[in-house]
């Protein structure tokens, strides 16, 4: 955070009005510390003793205040192995009971979205083990996505996207892109360049204006509802792809013969078995291999979370 910005932050944590009473003045000191620390962007590192000491305050007490703010969403925290070992703390902006609009200023509302894309296409790690995202994950990537922003690609959200799912495929840079953005940041101008070079394609050449064609009347529109499925499964379809099953339609969604476009707003149904149905405007995004469908609105995952498969 911008140095202009977190003071305006901790200027509003001082001045919060209608605070609930389980939150104590040492509760917004420790705060407003772990601010300066660099909190907001990284975990602090630190041990309860130390973190005492700059507060002028027992462990006991820090203790307590730790606890209040979990509570109250404000931080994430996990405790050292021993007194002396660090714990690790994080603030999460988004709880603070500050203005919106300074929110926005600190991180925007895409890079918030491409943080959370982010982690849907690196959810499995190259050597195949699952990931758990947490609010401080994906407060770190996004803090992370909004410096790369502005320091490299000058405001340019379609570039930095560009560039990301450039480093995911790109052998050179695919090991530190799964580890995170963060691990970019060192070869990030190196690598903008080469996806400037190499990483978009060539326009291709204007084709001819082919003859007008009469429609099939068996293609499904985008826009238009599937019919129920027989095997008492949901039917879920976005663009031109209708599968029936939750696991299967992501299967299908992520194949290497896939046809579903990338796109800001488009529609994804589910029908049940009995014949209602949903309608959901969702965006779809290409990382590397995988493709992501956020609620439009929300920011969040549009479908339901994959079976866990027996072994």
């Amino acid at each position: 955070m911008k140095a202009e910005a977190k003071l305006e932050v901790i200027r509003g944590l001082l001045k919060y009005e209608g605070r609930v009473e389980e939150i104590k003045s040492n509760d917004i000191l420790l705060i407003v510390c772990l601010l300066i620390h660099g909190g907001d962007e990284q975990p602090v590192r630190m041990s309860n003793s130390t973190v005492s000491m700059e507060l002028g305050c027992t462990e006991p007490t820090l203790s307590a205040s730790v606890n209040r703010l979990v509570s109250a969403g404000w931080l994430t925290f996990t405790s050292g192995k021993s007194r002396k070992q660090p714990s690790v703390y994080t603030v999460l902006i988004d709880a603070l009971p500050v203005a919106d609009e300074l929110k926005r200023t600190i991180i925007s509302p895409a890079m918030t979205t491409l943080a959370v894309q982010y982690t849907m296409a690196t959810k499995v790690s190259l050597t195949g083990k699952k990931r758990k995202f947490t609010k401080a994950h994906l407060q770190r990537y996004a803090f992370t996505l909004q410096t790369l922003l502005e320091k490299h690609c000058a405001g340019d959200e379609v570039l930095l996207r560009g560039a990301v799912n450039f480093a995911l495929s790109h052998p050179t840079y695919r090991v530190k892109a799964n580890r995170g953005p963060h691990d970019l940041r060192r070869v990030f101008r190196k690598m903008l360049a080469e996806f400037k070079d190499a990483g978009q394609p060539a326009p291709a050449p204007a084709k001819p204006t082919a003859p007008a064609q009469r429609v099939d009347p068996d293609l499904h529109p985008w826009d238009v509802a599937p019919l129920p499925s027989r095997v008492g499964l949901p039917v879920y379809k976005i663009q031109n792809l209708a599968i029936a099953g939750a696991d299967a339609f992501r299967d299908a969604l992520n194949d290497a013969a896939s046809t579903v476009k990338e796109n800001e707003n488009c529609a994804l149904f589910i029908v049940q078995p009995d014949g209602t149905r949903t309608e959901q405007r969702v965006s779809v995004t290409l990382f590397g291999s995988m493709r992501s469908v956020l609620d439009v609105k929300t920011g969040k995952d549009a479908l339901p979370p994959a079976t866990a498969k027996a072994a």
